[in-house]
């Protein structure tokens, strides 16, 4: 639940007004607007111990309670400082608050009503705390009340920053922007040190994208109250949307600097330190909050994907399995399965990584691991399963335009004697790459395996097109440079009936590989014909 408490603590100074605050109340105070709540709790708890019949006391502690959304114990605090003084407001108004969250809106409402008709009509602070009441349920919030309420008391002061301020909150509530904005500007105009007013400000424009005036007010908000924390909090997020990541870092070390070391903050800290690529960082953090919430499926998500960013995969493989067992399935995301197949993969795990890759896939259709799928059955030689994966996915995409898929379907078919389909396969890689050699090398090895008699020489035209394509001098191609060579010297010889030509074919075989016996043989055959 998004907590609107900047104002509580203004106006619990100006109940307070009449006494001179001790340092741990201002603490308190302080803690409670920088919405360091655990930290408000712990001192507050120490006053109320101190002196457990001022009323107020009961009141500030139950106001941090309530803001750790320990509702019942709050309640507990407010009635106990009600009951110290019937006509304690503060304490009226929280049980008012508490009735108003557990949905009993008519008891709220007599509270509220009670401790307004006790107040004066100038009394701002009492009907700020009522507005505040109102709009602090996500749930069961009242919002044109407060509006209402504040409004009509601003006819009676216009000037008091702290009824501004609440009624911006108010309206922010309603998602009321301008309005809002309207209110936090008269509050800043009558009191210009509201860090708060600012950092709210800043906060609306941020979900408006107006991201250039949300960071001049979080920086004026900075420059009235340094170190504030939801200012560098927000400026943290910000610049994490914007994926400037380390600038993100550098305000949320600062956020952090200020802030209680709660669970939240561990959590949004894992999340930036693994957008700013600082894995062991962020894999430290996730540990420390798995061992409060070990079952956040989350923080196994981003353990899993840190250690599969490090390359770390039997690390990222058992994150995973902790993921899966955990994640509601409506939860899982596409890059889940993908992340994860690639842990399987490098790890050697070929099958379960084409379960995971499929995954991905049917969970996602701008997801293509088709080649992927297609190398891994190659290389485990399930060479049909290829073949039908191959099929699959020209059904369902006929412009695939990826060379790979094509490369492997072909080599896939090839080995299960279908040649006709591995050349289809093969003719449309060389359509997609025309220099890349081992898709022109394929179709050669169709051709000859389609005409093994060489009664057509179909390859003829697929060695001339490898010998076009590479250099010739490329010792990684010499076997295949010299059988091209002995193919074009048959070819002269038989089909042509060019002697010379096919003697010269030999003769850079020879160069290539003078103890070649076979174009030896054919060169000392014609010489002995000459003569």
């Amino acid at each position: 639940m998004k907590k609107i408490i900047g104002v509580f603590a203004a106006a619990l100074i100006l109940f307070s007004a009449q006494t001179t605050f001790a340092q741990s109340e201002e603490a308190g105070m302080k803690a409670m607007r920088a919405e360091n709540f655990n930290s408000a709790k712990n001192i507050f708890r120490a006053i109320l111990q101190s002196d457990l019949k001022e009323p107020k006391n009961y009141f500030n502690f139950g106001e941090a309670l309530y803001a750790n959304d320990q509702f019942d114990s709050a309640k507990m605090m407010y009635q106990a400082g009600l009951a110290l003084n019937q006509r304690s407001l503060p304490n009226m108004i929280g049980i008012g608050k508490c009735l108003l969250n557990a949905g009993q809106k008519d008891e709220a409402i007599k509270n509220f009503n009670k401790a307004l008709d006790i107040a004066k009509t100038s009394d701002i602070p009492t009907a700020v705390l009522v507005a505040q009441a109102y709009i602090g349920s996500e749930k069961n919030s009242m919002p044109d009340a407060a509006i209402d309420l504040l409004n009509k008391k601003k006819e009676i002061n216009d000037k008091s920053a702290l009824l501004y301020e609440a009624l911006g909150d108010a309206y922010n509530f309603k998602n009321d922007g301008g309005n809002a904005v309207s209110s936090y500007e008269a509050a800043i105009q009558n009191d210009p040190n509201r860090a708060t007013a600012l950092t709210k400000i800043g906060e609306i424009y941020v979900r408006a994208k107006n991201y250039e005036v949300a960071i001049e007010d979080f920086n004026k908000a900075l420059t009235l109250e340094p170190g504030f924390p939801p200012a560098h909090r927000e400026l943290s997020d910000l610049y994490f949307r914007a994926g400037k990541f380390d600038k993100a870092k550098t305000e949320f070390d600062e956020y952090l600097k200020n802030a209680d070391q709660t669970i939240e903050t561990k959590i949004r800290s894992a999340k930036i330190l693994y957008k700013s690529e600082r894995y062991d960082d962020a894999i430290n953090s996730i540990n420390e909050v798995l061992k409060v919430q070990p079952n956040n499926f989350i923080m196994y998500r981003l353990l899993a994907y840190s250690y599969t960013k490090q390359n770390k995969m039997t690390d990222a493989e058992t994150q995973f399995q902790q993921y899966f067992q955990k994640v509601p399935a409506s939860e899982i995301l596409s890059t889940d399965y993908s992340n994860y197949a690639k842990a399987l993969s490098t790890d050697g795990k070929d099958s379960l990584a084409v379960v995971q890759m499929t995954n991905a896939m049917n969970s996602d259709n701008s997801m293509d691991f088709t080649s992927d799928i297609l190398i891994s059955y190659f290389k485990q030689k399930k060479y049909a399963d290829a073949a039908k994966q191959f099929e699959k996915a020209v059904a369902k995409n006929s412009n695939i335009t990826d060379p790979n898929v094509f490369y492997y379907a072909a080599k896939s078919y090839y080995n299960l004697g279908r040649y006709k389909d591995a050349d289809s396969a093969y003719s449309i890689v060389t359509k997609l790459s025309p220099k890349y050699a081992p898709g022109t090398w394929g179709r050669v090895r169709c051709a000859l395996q389609m005409d093994s008699t060489n009664a057509n020489y179909m390859a003829k035209p697929y060695y001339d097109q490898f010998l076009s394509i590479i250099k010739l001098d490329d010792p990684k191609y010499k076997a295949n440079i010299i059988e091209a060579y002995h193919y074009l010297a048959d070819y002269s010889f038989t089909k042509e009936n060019d002697k010379e030509k096919a003697k010269d074919y030999c003769q850079k075989v020879l160069a290539l590989d003078p103890d070649d016996k076979q174009a030896q043989d054919v060169i000392k055959g014609m010489n002995d014909k000459k003569h």
